[in-house]
This record gives structure tokens, sequence and C-alpha cells, in this order.
């Protein structure tokens, strides 16, 4: 899987995210069920991308707004669910999560 790079280029950053995003509002109806990995990963790695703050905090808007799709539409691959929660744990504790003490740094 490929990592988020901090020395992206912002800009860049935020047009790759539009084209992303496009897919998501105007087209989620018409991809595949076989695609939503792909998808949530890369809402995964736009959300842990550090150029473009903006972009990170929506991509992690955009992974609840799949997920509520996915649930809406009774899409229950075990996998792309598990793709969803990896994803947004990720997002929100960046560093690994001790289960006694909730998400604080170790």
């Amino acid at each position: 899987m490929a990592q988020p790079s901090s020395a992206a280029d912002p800009t860049t950053v935020r047009l790759a995210f539009e084209c992303l995003q496009m897919i998501i509002t105007d087209f989620q109806h018409t991809v595949p069920s076989r695609c939503f990995p792909l998808l949530l990963s890369s809402l995964g790695l736009f959300g842990r991308q550090t150029a473009a703050v903006n972009v990170a905090l929506t991509a992690v808007e955009s992974l609840w707004n799949v997920a509520d799709y996915l649930q809406q539409n009774k899409v229950r691959a075990s996998l792309v669910w598990l793709g969803i929660e990896t994803d947004l744990v990720s997002e929100c504790c960046p560093f690994p999560v001790d289960t006694k003490a909730g998400c604080a740094p170790h």
C-alpha cells in the first residue's frame, strides 16, 4: 500500500482530491462494489497526507459519507467494512492505540 507523502505539492493534492470527490459525489451509485476497497484506501491516503489540511479533513468526512452510502445500500462485504474501520481509526489515532488507555500516544 502506498504511503502518504508530506512532501507533496498542496495544489496537486487538492486537484487530485477534487477528482476523487467528484467520483464519490456524482458517480458513487455506479461504482462496482469490488472497487470500494480501492476508493476507501485512496480516501484514507488523502486523509493522512499533511500537505493540504482541508483535504485531509474532507477526506475523513468522505469516508463517513461512503460508509453511510454502503450501509443504506446494504453493501455488507466484510473487506469493505474492514477498510472503512482501518482508515477511520488511522485518521483519528495516527499512533499505536492501547485498548486500555484508549486513543492516547504511548
